[in-house]
């Protein structure tokens, strides 16, 4: 009796696993790369392989949250095709994603697509997946251990820059002053103004005076903090940002106007910058003169006017 049962409750439920079966829809999301560096740029697809019969939409990638360290470039734009003589469809949808956390993991969630049906909606969803970047290293050698930045005690070596500069200025006032008591009042009449330089014009001059006088052989740590400082006021004259005050993270969520790939450049540029002016990281003169020519390489190709 009790085989009987059995056997007549699976007579009444295969109509209901064969409806289940040709209803069914796999949704996948994958990414280009899972290791990058900021700047870099990561290609999320999301592919959904389901039965002709159902009619599948949803939010998918244009529903992806918000996110501070990651920029979406445009919008995803999809595609639909059949994939045999099986009867089933696939839907992809493509997006362009920038980086700009400094390290980490950073996690894209599940996105989600659905099929209205008579009497139900069925709900299909992807497994999330992870990206992880890596600290930007300049150096020949990757450092290993990496620890948070901490301020190493303050030395009298760290002063000399600002006694010479202090020094400069004094001989110089004086001098200035001495030629102008020697000097008869009436000579001078007319103030001249200085000429305008323009901002392009005035960045390449500096970088190419640094460039001369390869100041990274004797003071490294400086010409890598001359070099920031002049990109920054190229960017604050040109572009009209704050870029003197600003961090380098807010640098780039305020620069829009360039395109991606310059936008990465810029920021290994300030980023190798400030990994030598505040974790002590040490840069080879090779490197150094690579960073050179790419800030002057930068700064032709996105001026204005």
């Amino acid at each position: 009796m009790r085989k009987i049962n059995f056997v007549f409750l699976l007579f009444c439920m295969a109509p209901l696993l064969m409806w289940a079966q040709s209803n069914k829809a796999i949704v996948t999301l994958k990414v280009d790369k899972d290791t990058v560096t900021i700047g870099d740029m990561v290609h999320l697809q999301a592919q959904v392989e389901y039965d002709a019969q159902l009619n599948i939409s949803g939010s998918g990638l244009s529903e992806l949250p918000e996110n501070e360290y990651l920029e979406y470039q445009g919008n995803p734009h999809s595609t639909r095709k059949s994939s045999d003589n099986s009867g089933k469809k696939i839907l992809v949808e493509d997006l362009d994603v920038m980086v700009f956390l400094d390290s980490g993991w950073i996690d894209f969630p599940s996105v989600q697509y659905h099929a209205v049906m008579p009497d139900t909606t069925i709900f299909f969803e992807s497994n999330p997946v992870r990206v992880f970047v890596l600290p930007v290293v300049s150096s020949a050698d990757t450092p290993e251990g990496l620890r948070s930045i901490i301020k190493e005690p303050t030395k009298l070596s760290d002063y000399y820059s600002w006694i010479f500069g202090l020094i400069s200025l004094l001989f110089i006032g004086g001098l200035i002053y001495f030629l102008r008591k020697r000097k008869p009042k009436e000579v001078v009449k007319n103030v001249v103004s200085k000429p305008y330089v323009a901002p392009d014009k005035e960045a390449i001059l500096a970088l190419q005076q640094i460039q001369m006088n390869r100041l990274w052989e004797t003071a490294p740590k400086e010409a890598q903090i001359g070099l920031s400082q002049i990109l920054r006021r190229f960017m604050e004259r040109a572009y009209k940002i704050n870029a003197l005050e600003a961090s380098t993270r807010e640098i780039g969520r305020d620069l829009k106007s360039v395109s991606p790939n310059q936008k990465a450049l810029l920021m290994k540029l300030l980023n190798e910058s400030d990994l030598v002016k505040f974790a002590k990281l040490t840069m080879l003169d090779e490197h150094q003169v690579q960073s050179f020519k790419e800030a002057i390489t930068w700064i032709k190709r996105n001026k204005k006017g």
